[in-house]
């Protein structure tokens, strides 16, 4: 499937170049650099028996970047790049466990719940590659059609965690040093609608809905005291809302400021496994692995960005 959504880009990319002849002689090149600011959860929950288990990671993280685009008129091709620098932002990844048990009624109650934070290190990477073919034109307005791939990547160190069970018994404890590391890679092809409009001939605004039938997501937990690595692999949907403003200022250059809302939700499956011995159990689970828990892994981000760009003429 991702080679015939590769297959379907590529062709619409064909499409939308092998007209730009009749659009217009010179292409225009944009390249600029960005930054900003990513806020919101990547949440992954696992269900295994009665118990469940879920692990927020924060995405609250400065970005920098840069942004190329070539454009023929109504045709325009673009790469985006931002990256988060591995540090410590002041942020908790919350892990929330729940056991369930069967009451009378035959409907579930929670009998025990433990909550811990863990202060991170995070990393992040985004990256996007698209292209857009303007179909219609009314006045200063135009609208059309857009596609494009996206990759999302997080990466956290997790130190110092604070855990808290209530229930029958109420406890803290705290666990200092290096305790867990995390990775998860979102990807996915999308398809949309772009709209432009064009103000006093410096200022543009853009409006773009986008919609990513298949996404696939691949995560690795590493519970490092523990000795138990969790390798996850699920698939989903995706949708995506975008804003930005342009203005043109002198001698080519441009400013502009983004901002977009996306939300991803997916499902599949995890596969858990010791390389070591859990120095929490009384036994040695060296080599023991559970494949196949039910997993849930969503995404759901804000963006807000600047930046500046440099605008010429190819001859």
């Amino acid at each position: 499937m991702p080679r015939l959504q590769a297959s379907i880009f590529w062709a619409f990319i064909f499409v939308l170049t092998s007209t730009l002849p009749a659009f217009a002689a010179k292409p225009t090149v944009n390249f600029g650099l960005q930054a900003g600011y990513l806020r919101g959860n990547t949440t992954y929950d696992i269900t295994l028996g009665t118990g469940t288990s879920e692990l927020k990671w924060p995405l609250d993280m400065y970005m920098a970047g840069f942004k190329y685009s070539l454009s023929y008129k109504d045709f325009g091709f673009s790469v985006s790049y931002l990256k988060a620098p591995s540090r410590r932002y002041g942020t908790f990844m919350e892990d929330t466990d729940l056991e369930l048990n069967g009451s009378s009624s035959g409907s579930s109650q929670a009998s025990r719940l433990i909550y811990s934070e863990t202060g991170l290190k995070a990393e992040g990477n985004v990256a996007n590659i698209g292209a857009h073919l303007f179909l219609m034109h009314y006045g200063h307005s135009s609208c059309g059609l857009r596609a494009g791939y996206s990759y999302y990547s997080f990466t956290y160190s997790g130190y110092d965690t604070l855990q808290v069970t209530t229930g029958s018994e109420n406890s803290g404890i705290f666990v200092p040093g290096h305790v867990i590391y995390y990775k998860v890679d979102y990807r996915s092809w999308y398809a949309g609608l772009e709209y432009r409009l064009e103000l006093l001939r410096r200022m543009y605004l853009f409006a773009n809905l986008d919609y990513s039938p298949k996404v696939r997501v691949k995560d690795k937990d590493d519970h490092l005291l523990r000795y138990k690595l969790s390798r996850g692999n699920c698939t989903g949907e995706g949708v995506s809302i975008s804003l930005s403003a342009m203005y043109m200022l002198a001698h080519g250059w441009c400013a502009y400021v983004d901002g977009i809302y996306g939300r991803i939700r997916t499902d599949g499956v995890q596969d858990q496994v010791w390389y070591g011995d859990d120095p929490g159990t009384a036994f040695n689970e060296t080599g023991y692995a559970i494949i196949g828990i039910d997993q849930d892994i969503d995404l759901d981000l804000r963006y807000i960005g600047i930046g500046l760009v440099y605008t010429f003429q190819v001859e």
